[in-house]
């Protein structure tokens, strides 16, 4: 059970997931993905759990283009997003995560660690503040 299925199940959704995944479902449609996900973190941050292309439409600016609806979206609204770079996954296409490192950096996105880590983002996480 996938974790918004859980949340109907077992409680109220936010105002703001509410609007999240109305949000998604328009990411989803206007860029053609298979899969996109995103939930309240709660305290002003929202989550991209999963974006998955369609191989066929791979490598033709479909994530790219959800990836600026997203920043947008949280821009206009001054939310940090945070993610966790997938793993290499050759049924999800995934070639590796140094690739998608790089992509999210593309986006303004930072590596969470070292002296300046936030232990509320958490460890092995990339985060992105409003601009």
């Amino acid at each position: 059970m996938r974790l918004f299925e859980l949340t109907e199940k077992f409680g109220d959704k936010s105002e703001l997931q509410l609007e999240l995944d109305d949000f998604a479902d328009q990411v989803k449609a206007r860029n053609g993905l298979k899969q996109f996900w995103v939930f309240d973190s709660g305290n002003g941050v929202i989550e991209l759990s999963m974006i998955l292309v369609d191989k066929d439409k791979q490598k033709q600016g479909a994530g790219s283009g959800a990836m600026r609806d997203l920043c947008e979206y949280a821009d206009d609204r001054g939310l940090i997003i945070k993610l966790i770079p997938g793993v290499k996954d050759t049924g999800h296409g995934t070639s590796s995560r140094s690739r998608l490192i790089k992509f999210y950096k593309r986006f303004g996105f930072v590596e969470n660690k070292g002296r300046n880590m936030d232990y509320a983002i958490g460890a092995g996480r990339m985060i992105r503040y409003p601009q």
